[in-house]
Formats: structure tokens, sequence, C-alpha cells
């Protein structure tokens, strides 16, 4: 091994000891340089879900089959394209809800979910922010204070299976997995040491001074 060789050896060993001292920065700016992969995504994955069986649908989408029918229909037209026809098509309305049933249902990046859907990021943001609206929209259909004799049956039956008075429904909360924020990190770790927000759910209302 000739003299320029060996010193050649030692400059790229100086420049490797030299760049793995340096900061995340220069570590970012190196990667910048690698040449862009393009990720595969899933191809046809509608065509799977079709094949699925009642029960593994459910497990995927927290949703049997006729539920999801049943509120496909329901918020199908806020899904819909509204517009002068200007822009691209909007995926399907079944897609939508389907993509929105899945971010909600797994803890999965929006990452992921494109990559399952074979959409774009922005496709899938939309797509869950439409359903969730669309959802919204409903409540007052499906959401009311009980009036007085719906009220006193309620709190009749409840009383008779339980042994507790004049309550009509119940509160309960569940945590939702996220990943860390940027921001207050550790104020999103709950008592089980993940992060997570919380959502409070309850069935009808609870009345405790009902005369």
């Amino acid at each position: 091994m000739d003299k320029r060789t060996k010193l050649s050896i030692c400059l790229i060993a100086l420049e490797i000891l030299n760049e793995s001292s340096t900061d995340s920065s220069s570590e970012d700016e190196l990667i910048m340089r690698l040449p862009i992969q393009v990720r595969p995504r899933v191809k046809n994955y509608m065509e799977t879900v079709n094949e699925y069986s009642d029960i593994e649908f459910k497990s995927h989408f927290r949703l049997s089959r006729v539920v999801f029918t049943y509120l496909l229909n329901l918020i199908k037209p806020s899904l819909e394209k509204q517009g002068n026809g200007y822009g691209r098509c909007p995926i399907p309305p079944d897609v939508q809800l389907l993509v929105a049933l899945w971010t909600m249902a797994t803890p999965d990046s929006y990452r992921s979910v494109c990559d399952r859907f074979n959409i774009g990021r922005a496709t899938a943001w939309r797509a869950n922010r439409k359903v969730c609206s669309a959802i919204y929209s409903l409540a007052h259909k499906f959401i009311k204070w009980p009036d007085a004799e719906e009220a006193e049956y309620t709190w009749i039956d409840i009383q008779y299976k339980y042994k507790f008075p004049k309550v009509l429904g119940a509160v309960d909360g569940t945590h939702i997995h996220i990943h860390k924020p940027k921001k207050h990190a550790e104020s999103y770790v709950n008592r089980k040491g993940y992060y997570s927000i919380q959502l409070q759910v309850s069935e009808i209302f609870i009345v405790i001074n009902i005369t």
C-alpha cells in the first residue's frame, strides 16, 4: 500500500470520526443528501376488506358490517364531493369511512394508514375530518334529553337491576394512545405510562336530583 493510499484512508477515517461527533442536525443534513426512496403501498386493500369475514371486519374496524353500512348510508351525502367540479375526484365514501375508522381504532400513524389504503397523507387527513364532521352533524338525532316518562322508565329499570336510584345513564372514560407531543409531553403521560388523550363517554345522562 503506497503513501497516497494510506493518506486517503486516514483522511476518510478522520472525516468519519468528525461526523460521529457532530450533533443531530449534521446527521439530518447527511440524510438529506441520500437518495429519496419511495415507500411502497398496499395495492387493492379494498379487495382484501371485501373478503374479510364478519368477525375479521369487526376486529379491524370495531364495527360490524351491518352497523358500518347503516352509518355509511347516514353520512354518505356529506362525504360525496360538494362543489363546482374542480379539483381531483374524492375517494369513495366507503373508503373515507374505512380510513377514518382505521385511524380511530388503531394507534397507526397517518403514514401507515396511507400505505394501507394507497392514498396521500392529505387525503387521509381530510377523510378523517369529513367523517367526524358528518357524524357530529347527526348528533341531535341520537342524543337528546329524555322526557319525564322516558326518564322515569329508565331509572326504575336501572334501580330494579342495580339497586341504585334515579340514574338515567353512566359516564366512563378511555385513553386514546397518541405519539409523544412536541410541547408539554409530560402532561400527556397517563397512569399506565404512555402518551394519551382521554375520551369521556356517556350513555344517556346521569340525574341525581329528580323528584
